[in-house]
């Protein structure tokens, strides 16, 4: 909630009703501001609890990686094979 000047219009509906108006708008700030200060707490402590949550699709991703990085050095071992057989044979 932004807190920016709202005493200004507190003042303003005062003049206009009264003390009620006051006790409406202090309240309603001081109970927004705690709210969500325990909301931004409590994502910020959730965060801690649990860094590493990976949903299935991170999972799945990091599966694929594997096996590409598999394939990959498969293929440089086959033609790191390859190319010293093709030198000798050449001299």
């Amino acid at each position: 909630m932004m807190t920016d000047n709202w005493n200004t219009i507190m003042y303003q509906y005062y003049r206009g009703l009264g003390i009620s108006a006051q006790i409406y708008f202090v309240g309603t700030v001081i109970v927004l501001n705690i709210v969500l200060l325990n909301l931004f707490l409590a994502l910020f402590v959730d965060s801690f609890e649990n860094p590493t949550k990976e949903s299935d699709a991170e999972k799945q991703d990091t599966t694929n990686l594997l096996h590409f990085q598999a394939k990959v050095f498969r293929i440089l071992k086959q033609v790191s094979n390859f190319v010293p057989a093709a030198l000798e044979k050449k001299l």
